[in-house]
Parts: C-alpha cells; structure tokens; sequence
C-alpha cells in the first residue's frame, strides 16, 4: 500500500519528472474510476489534480504527449462512467468531463496561447469542472459514511447472534444511492 511521503521527509525522493507523475497520477485515478473502483473517489481526485496542476500553469507546461494521454483517459470516461453512475445527470458528467478536457488543454499551452484566450472560457472550464468534483466528493463521502454504518450494525449482529457477516457484494454502478 502506498502512503504519502512529506517532502520533508527524509526518505523522500523526488519523481524524476513532476508533470510526468502528475500526469501518470490523473490517468490512474481516471482509470480507476472507470474499472468501477469507487469510481467518485477516483474521479473526485483526478479533478482535483487536473485543477491544482492547472492553476500553476503558467509555471508547468503539460508535454504535448502527457496532454494526449490525459485525453485519451477523458474519453474512456466519458464512454464508460454513465454506466457506473447511472443516477448522476448525464448532462452534469459529461459538461464536467469536457471541462476538465479543456482545463488539460489549456494546461499543454503556452503562455502566450493561454493569454489569448478569453478568460472567462477558462474560469468557466474551472468552475464546472469544480462542481463535478465537488459533487463527486460529497458522494464519496456518504458512500465512507454508509459503508461505515453497514460495519457497525455487523458488528452489533456479530456480537448478539454469534453468526459473522460479510458486506455485500455491491452490484456495479449502483454505489449508495442505487
């Protein structure tokens, strides 16, 4: 299991390529949620490390390579998280995914290209994908909150009727509110 590692850490070593992990970091959350794996967790971060590296843009350019990779991830989400999350408004998902297309896109750009854009697109862009990721959030946390429930009623029955209980096998997509 991997565990964060302060940079005041000792033991920490620096990846050797910062836009590169942060890149490879947001395929594999991306990815994550699109195998089903807590796909809010998943999704709540990947946004979140599309808007923390964007918002430093004009410092970190995104390799054009990187960029496509991001993308290309994007796009199997967009194919595959309606499924998983079939009672969030579609329309919601996707204007959030499109917008972190957008956030990536801009994040690739130079400095020039960035400023010639208008800057309302790109607060638009940050603003919706925000909302997805707040939301995808507030849903990973009630998911925490009931599965923590779930452990503590098991607990109580395990503990008057001696019999053990496992959780449920939870059926793709369904998630808390299924």
């Amino acid at each position: 299991m991997l565990r964060n590692v302060s940079i005041l850490d000792p033991n920490y070593v620096a990846p050797p390529d910062p836009l590169r992990h942060a890149a490879a970091t947001v395929c594999g959350k991306l990815a994550q949620a699109c195998r089903n794996e807590h796909p809010e967790f998943a999704l709540d971060g990947a946004l979140a490390s599309i808007a923390t590296r964007c918002g430093h843009a004009p410092q970190l350019q995104l390799s054009p390579s990187a960029r496509d990779e991001i993308l290309l991830q994007l796009a199997i989400a967009k194919a595959v998280l309606p499924a998983f999350l079939p009672d969030y408004p579609r329309a919601h998902l996707m204007r959030g995914l499109e917008a972190a297309d957008f956030q990536v896109i801009v994040w690739a750009e130079l400095p020039q290209q960035r400023a010639a854009r208008p800057a309302h697109t790109i607060l638009d862009a940050n603003d919706y994908a925000r909302i997805l990721q707040n939301e995808m959030h507030t849903r990973s946390l009630l998911e925490g909150i009931a599965g923590r429930a779930y452990d503590r009623r098991a607990a109580e029955i395990e503990a008057l009727a001696g019999i053990p209980t496992r959780r449920p096998m939870q059926e793709p997509g369904l998630g808390i509110f299924g």
